[in-house]
């Protein structure tokens, strides 16, 4: 019955993917003032890296490596046309299965503007918004928190999107924001294993 209900949640992931434009404005999703420079519909996908080995810039762990596959099967239908992340192993990693599927690089995020979470989350979604607005873009960040990081790259890009609350730090969490000109809606999900 496990098995069931993960392959029930990829399914219902792939029709709200699909469908996103249909998808009505009063249906009681959170919105937020984040605003889209078309007119065009945008869907930004937000996840944490998967799971990592211990050390500094470490590699997936093996659990990892299966949650990067699951994340590739969960988005394949989606037609992703730019991955954004870290310029981190863990990061690039986890996005690296998805981009050789739909054979695209990854645009990575240097240090310098990582370590900058609310100046990288501002810069990566005006980015994603001019140059990829009316597409579908996945965000894979981290939740690495030093004092002079000033916070979780992944966080901010969450919060930027329009999510509300929470500290974003389990694996198999997936945020979907379709972003309109004067709205966005967020949808929670997961893919691969739940832990």
């Amino acid at each position: 019955m496990p098995g069931f209900f993960k392959w029930a949640k990829i399914v219902i992931l792939l029709i709200l993917l699909g469908c996103h434009f249909l998808w009505a404005q009063n249906s009681g999703i959170k919105k937020s003032s984040l605003n889209n420079k078309t007119e065009k519909v945008t869907t930004i996908i937000v996840v944490r890296h998967a799971e990592k080995k211990k050390g500094e810039n470490p590699s997936l762990s093996e659990k990892g490596k299966v949650r990067a596959l699951a994340l590739k099967e969960a988005l394949k239908a989606s037609d992703i046309s730019a991955i954004y992340c870290p310029n981190l192993k863990r990061n690039k990693q986890t996005a690296q299965p998805l981009a050789d599927f739909f054979h695209i690089d990854l645009t990575l995020i240097s240090e310098d503007l990582y370590t900058q979470p609310k100046k990288m989350a501002e810069h990566v979604a005006y980015d994603i918004l001019t140059k990829h607005a009316g597409k579908t873009i996945l965000y894979v960040g981290n939740t690495t928190k030093h004092i002079e990081y000033q916070g979780s790259n992944l966080n901010e890009m969450y919060w930027r999107l329009g999510g509300e609350g929470m500290n974003l730090t389990r694996y198999q969490d997936m945020y979907i924001f379709i972003v309109r000109p004067h709205s966005t809606q967020m949808i929670h999900t997961f893919y691969g294993n739940i832990d």
